[in-house]
């Protein structure tokens, strides 16, 4: 009974068994240091804005939009002159977004320069939110441009501009529309500027037939949230032929709006990390695609995002290294979206998703490698015995001599000038003082 007491003692604190054991098994997950994960996922958005891949350069600058704001603004009008539209589209918004106002007399002169269409409409929103509107009428002559993602494009800049004349424009597009991608984009901007109808339609598109239409519409459904969103998201999360990407999505949307529960939490990791076994779950007499499943995992990154767990960083790392540039931009955003204030503290995200500081109880002190090592001495007594400095410290159990342990090191990290209290104060409780961090 004591032994058991002792064990279930040791579960509670976030200790393995291996406390009684030497330290021999692998700890139950990855401690990522916040401040570290931003870091990466700042490096990797600042790498691919530079990627070959037009595709993946125009999802970094979105994700820099949402993620750096301003901090990117010279990235955003670097990337106005981008050789593909989209990228200078997304720049453009970018720049409006942030109100970058450095960025004022570049946007203006490409205004008088771009020909294509399909970037104008992002240019004509900087301007505005800089402050001028002098090519606003431009937007309802979009609007009724023959290429469709032109008119997409424009749909989407009247919503967020969101004047009142916007609502007649959307309105007026909508009646004559026969573009899926068009109608999805007015809907949303409309449904945005509180039309219900707009509202409505978008549930209905989460119903077509096509995964990627079902996606879209999730999106936009959950960006402009209210009851029946919530609704069509967990029906769609329930229903049994629903595909596991548009599942995915409407638990990302559930997040969004804040009411997904474990079982979609639980879904959307599996799809992460196991995203070929959820497919052949739901297709099993399918070929599954490489396409297919990183598809998946870009859904299940995107979604984590939105949830707010913060235990998902830990899941979420290791994918800044996945092998699609699409799928690292995503993960990044998502680790910002999860760590929006974790930049300016030293902390650690546990396998329970908590933020703790670097200094816990029990835990090694990490002091500046230019700093002396600090004696360390309660009521008197002699300094504490200070670890070898740069000694990589693997798998090792502190105990008192024919004791059994007492503190376990955590495996695998490296310790510089480690200093801890007497072995007999540990034991007493007494707590360690705080030295200076890295």
């Amino acid at each position: 009974m004591a032994k058991l007491k002792i064990m279930v003692v040791l579960a509670l604190t976030g200790l393995t068994l291996s406390l009684l054991v030497g330290c021999t098994e692998e700890p139950q997950g990855p401690k990522v240091s916040a401040p570290v994960a931003l870091r990466d996922a700042r490096d990797v958005l600042y790498t691919e804005v530079k990627s070959l891949d037009a595709k993946v350069r125009f999802h970094a600058i979105e994700a820099m939009d949402y993620s750096l704001g301003d901090e990117g603004g010279d990235i955003y009008v670097a990337g106005l002159t981008d050789p593909a539209s989209g990228v200078r589209f997304a720049s453009a918004m970018a720049i409006g977004d942030n109100e970058y106002a450095p960025g004022g007399d570049v946007v203006l002169l490409q205004l008088a320069e771009e020909e294509d269409p399909m970037v104008r409409s992002g240019l004509i929103y900087a301007a505005y939110r800089l402050g001028d509107d002098t090519h606003m009428p431009e937007l309802p002559i979009l609007l009724n441009a023959p290429n469709p993602w032109v008119r997409a494009n424009a749909a989407l800049v009247m919503g967020k501009v969101g004047h009142a004349s916007a609502e007649d424009c959307l309105r007026n597009l909508l009646q004559d529309e026969n573009n899926e991608n068009v109608e999805l984009r007015a809907h949303e901007s409309y449904a945005m500027l509180g039309n219900v109808e707009s509202a409505r339609a978008l549930e209905a598109f989460c119903k077509r037939p096509f995964v990627d239409d079902q996606i879209d519409a999730i999106s936009g459904l959950a960006r402009v949230g209210g009851e029946r969103a919530k609704v069509e998201c967990r029906r769609l999360f329930q229903a049994k032929n629903t595909a596991p990407a548009a599942k995915v999505a409407a638990i990302g949307g559930l997040g969004r709006m804040g009411v997904y529960g474990d079982d979609g939490y639980d879904y959307c990791i599996r799809a992460l990390n196991e995203p070929y076994t959820v497919l052949k779950e739901a297709y099993p007499k399918k070929e599954i695609t490489p396409d297919e499943v990183r598809v998946l995992q870009q859904m299940a990154v995107t979604s984590l995002g939105w949830m707010g767990n913060q235990q998902s960083v830990n899941e979420l790392h290791p994918m800044l290294h996945h092998a699609d540039g699409s799928v690292r931009v995503a993960t990044a955003r998502s680790i910002y979206q999860l760590l929006p204030n974790s930049a300016n503290y030293d902390s650690y995200v546990d396998v329970d998703g908590n933020v703790a500081p670097v200094l816990v109880e029990e835990d090694v002190v990490v002091v500046d490698e230019e700093a002396a090592v600090e004696d360390v001495t309660e009521d008197g007594d002699a300094p504490a015995e200070c670890a070898k400095t740069d000694e990589c410290i693997k798998d090792e159990a502190v105990a008192e001599e024919g004791d059994g342990p007492v503190k376990c090191l955590e495996p695998d990290v490296c310790i510089k000038e480690e200093c801890v209290k007497k072995r007999e104060a540990l034991e007493e409780g007494v707590e360690l003082e705080e030295l200076p961090q890295v």
